[in-house]
């Protein structure tokens, strides 16, 4: 059965509900963990059994919540300060008041990292108005403090069905009435083939129009005006054989009409870039593709077998060197 589900809100920006409006803005994602078997819950290796709804009305939220659920997670991947969760979670408690919620992603991760490391110049109130820890929030029962957390989550989940203490659950903060008390930290250490999917057990309803896919965690460069590095400092790639197999069994689902890369840096040299796209071209996938790119991997030499392939929108930043820093650093 399903073990976890998540759940895409767009918020009201007018009367009616956009279900493609900016997703910086405007998105938000839920997970709904189910009593099934949670080792299972955010696709390791070959068993990931994730469903995804999108969702385009609160009604359709609270259906979802009348579950036989386990937990809620909410990611705050596109949530970036505390006033744009509290929506979120004051939604969830009114039809689920006890059900345990959990926060994680990059917000909380940054909150923690300000929490822990606060200098005294800081401004206290700022700090307890914009970000998590530095005031208990009676709606969250768990943080994952680790930047990445999957395994956190699983290891979290599986101590709430099983009954078990979870401040044995490393990478943790747990609220305790007017306090929030943390578990050990034991960095979790990501590994890109946790992510190979085998998309022949997600059943048709639980594909969408457009798939994401990763093909590395990480980037090799450390350029001044981003954070990715930050949040992976190690980079990691799937082999090529194994993200071609994903993408041959996304091509024999009908309703698959476009792959989005969702790497911070897949392509970061034209020989990936012209190996990779010779080969979809060989392919002749039936969707289109898009993803991340430096602009210098991009030229004359390659545009043609890039725009073969089947890409349809290409995010590049415009970068120029500065100094005695353009061996290792960049700067927009």
């Amino acid at each position: 059965g399903r073990v976890l589900r998540s759940v895409h809100l767009v918020e009201p920006t007018a009367a009616k509900l956009e279900p493609d409006a900016n997703p910086v803005l405007a998105h938000r994602e839920v997970a709904l963990a189910g009593q099934g078997d949670v080792r299972h819950a955010v696709g390791l290796g070959n068993h990931h059994r994730e469903m995804e709804v999108e969702v385009t009305a609160p009604l359709a939220l609270e259906k979802a919540l009348e579950d036989d659920i386990l937990a809620v997670a909410v990611s705050t991947t596109f949530l970036p300060f505390k006033a744009n969760l509290e929506p979120i979670l004051q939604r969830i408690r009114l039809q689920r008041p006890k059900v345990p919620i959990v926060v994680g992603g990059p917000m909380v991760y940054m909150s923690y990292a300000l929490f822990r490391e606060k200098e005294e110049n800081y401004d206290a109130e700022a700090l307890r108005k914009l970000y998590l820890f530095f005031k208990p929030d009676p709606n969250i029962n768990y943080y994952v403090i680790d930047r990445h957390g999957l395994k956190t989550l699983v290891a979290l989940l599986k101590a709430v069905r099983e009954k078990k203490d979870v401040g044995q659950v490393p990478n943790l903060a747990i609220t305790d009435g007017d306090e929030i008390c943390f578990s050990s930290v034991q960095p979790e250490i990501p590994d890109i083939m946790d992510e190979v999917i085998d998309w022949h057990m997600i059943p048709d309803e639980s594909l969408n129009y457009t798939v994401s896919i990763r093909g590395s965690i990480g980037c090799p460069f450390r350029c001044k005006f981003c954070n990715f590095h930050f949040f992976a400092p190690k980079m990691s790639t799937k082999p090529m054989a194994a993200l071609f197999n994903e993408l041959d069994q996304l091509a024999a689902r009908a309703g698959v009409k476009h792959v989005s890369f969702v790497d911070d840096n897949f392509f970061f040299t034209p020989r990936k870039v012209e190996e990779f796209c010779r080969a979809a071209v060989e392919r002749d996938y039936p969707f289109t593709w898009s993803s991340f790119i430096r602009a210098d991997t991009l030229g004359q030499n390659n545009i043609d077998i890039v725009a073969d392939s089947g890409a349809n929108l290409i995010t590049r930043s415009e970068e120029r060197r500065v100094g005695k820093e353009c061996r290792s650093r960049w700067s927009p």
